[in-house]
């Protein structure tokens, strides 16, 4: 099947080499979860009754590989475990605490399920429906346990990652290719020359225009027919020559690095080809895949334009984006990686071809689709610890997304400050406007770093319940004060606070189809 490629190199042979090996991966742990639950009686009493179903729920398979990681998991969260030399015995306690809730809850919804399955209901209907909520929920149990494991793992500097990374509980918590990342943005070695492509791969679409404010985004395909989506960044060369300098080239390598890792911090992040570097325009293109589906005669739209653009846009969707950024936000910041740019011209929605008629996540008359937006303008997106650049910046303009400590002459830049811009944007999506138009009477004043802080959230107190509700007031509150409220506080401690306090109120806010 793969010989009929030219070599290994191609792309083609890549895909379908990448894909047997995930339908072998995924055959030998249906053939394990088999063999592992004929010695588990109860696990396989489980399987059966969910299997016997009338209304056909899930493969069999599927639903034997569930229930086998649900017992599993459930057996490597039992706080003896947690006391051993395992992986997860060396995470903070706050995490192993977490972790233990998990096992709880995931042991309930086990043994609630082999009570049923001991003596199934009569009626063969309300069966059906049982079943299809167990499995709903026992996914659900499984996927929080494995997500606080991971996150217990990635958010502890004091975790030996190549240890972690050979441990087995890695591979029952689905966390090899997080941890791989995670060492990816934490390496400081030179990265390597591979992300660079010629300028001969990329085929741009005609017709796009230079003058707008996005003429940094423009479509092409990638070797003639992979839809992308090209981000330019100018540089200032060397004295004397059209190379960049070397500290912005190693910076350029590493982020391609990163952003071509095969795990996606979240599906709000687009996967990366490599970049070109133009030297005639003096400018860094990161090439960005986006599939297929695409209106490429109309240019990709920034939040920010999409401002003046669309008078009026419905609560729903403008909580369906906030959620959308935070989820990318939290995705990046997962294992240690902080943006630095976040603002609402970095977040950008695409036009589809034809998304049909009454499609959630559309606007009528509208093709923007609002479910899938993505984040860009990374430009030199480092690890959390990575050296800033420090040098004073006074203008409204780009300190209006900025953390009050990030004004003139500012401290290193932190998981905080992102999430301080996150508010910002927050903000804005509820006036539905730029947070300087809102403000612009400020424009041209002297302002001390802590005014414009001051001015959002007296707006939000006063306004922001009135117009979208107490809960996304709150949570523009705590994105603002994140630093404040989480000082002291262990990367564990803190990324759960924004996960319960900003990621899960925008995703009930987003989930109530307002």
């Amino acid at each position: 099947m793969l010989n009929k490629y030219a070599s290994p190199e191609d792309e083609s042979f890549k895909t379908v080499s990448s894909t047997l090996l995930e339908l072998s991966i995924e055959a030998q742990k249906e053939f394990r979860s088999k063999l592992s639950l004929a010695n588990d009686p109860i696990g396989l009493q489980i399987a059966n009754w969910l299997k016997s179903s009338p209304v056909k729920i899930e493969h069999d398979s599927q639903i034997d590989t569930l229930v086998f990681k649900a017992r599993m998991l459930e057996k490597l969260g039992n706080s003896e475990n947690l006391k051993s030399t395992s992986i997860l015995a060396k995470v903070t306690s706050k995490a192993r605490r977490d972790i233990s809730q998990n096992a709880q809850g995931l042991s309930l919804v086990l043994n609630t399920t082999a009570g049923i399955a001991e003596k199934p209901p009569a009626d063969a209907a309300f069966a059906s429906e049982i079943a299809r909520k167990t499995i709903y929920e026992m996914r659900s149990k499984v996927e929080e346990f494995c997500q606080s494991a991971r996150d217990g793992i990635l958010l502890d500097p004091q975790i030996n990652l190549e240890d972690a990374i050979e441990d087995e509980i890695t591979l029952a918590i689905d966390a090899k290719s997080d941890i791989d990342l995670r060492q990816c943005v934490l390496e400081t070695s030179d990265p390597s020359e591979d992300g660079q492509l010629p300028n001969t791969r990329i085929t741009y679409v005609p017709g796009q225009s230079s003058g707008t404010a996005l003429a940094r985004l423009r479509y092409g395909y990638y070797q003639k027919k992979y839809l992308v989506i090209v981000e330019s960044f100018p540089y200032t060369p060397t004295s004397g020559t059209t190379d960049m300098p070397p500290d912005t080239l190693i910076k350029t390598r590493r982020m391609i690095e990163r952003l071509s890792h095969p795990n996606r911090t979240s599906k709000h992040v687009l996967p990366c080809f490599g970049y070109i570097q133009d030297r005639y325009r003096k400018q860094i293109e990161v090439v960005f895949s986006v599939g297929e589906g695409y209106d490429v005669r109309k240019n990709p739209t920034s939040l920010y334009d999409l401002y003046s653009k669309m008078n009026r846009v419905p609560l729903g969707l403008r909580f369906k984006l906030a959620h959308s950024l935070a989820t990318a936000v939290e995705g990046l910041h997962r294992v240690g990686w902080v943006h630095e740019e976040l603002k609402s011209k970095n977040f950008i929605l695409l036009e589809r071809t034809n998304p049909g008629t009454a499609q959630p996540g559309y606007l009528n008359g509208s093709n923007l689709d609002f479910d899938n937006p993505y984040l860009l303008g990374f430009k030199w997106s480092r690890p959390a610890d990575a050296e800033t650049d420090l040098r004073s910046d006074f203008s409204l303009e780009n300190n209006a997304y900025r953390h009050p400590d990030r004004w003139g002459k500012p401290v290193r830049f932190t998981k905080a400050h992102d999430i301080y811009s996150l508010g910002v944007i927050f903000f804005e999506l509820v006036q539905w406007k730029p947070v300087t138009y809102r403000f612009k009477i400020l424009e041209g004043q002297p302002l001390g770093s802590e005014d414009l802080k001051k001015e959002i959230l007296a707006t939000t107190q006063r306004d922001v319940s009135h117009m979208a509700g107490q809960s996304i007031a709150d949570v523009i509150e705590t994105c603002l004060n994140f630093d404040t409220l989480t000082k002291g506080l262990d990367q564990f401690e803190a990324h759960c606070i924004f996960k319960e306090k900003i990621l899960g109120v925008v995703t009930r806010l987003a989930r109530a189809d307002i």
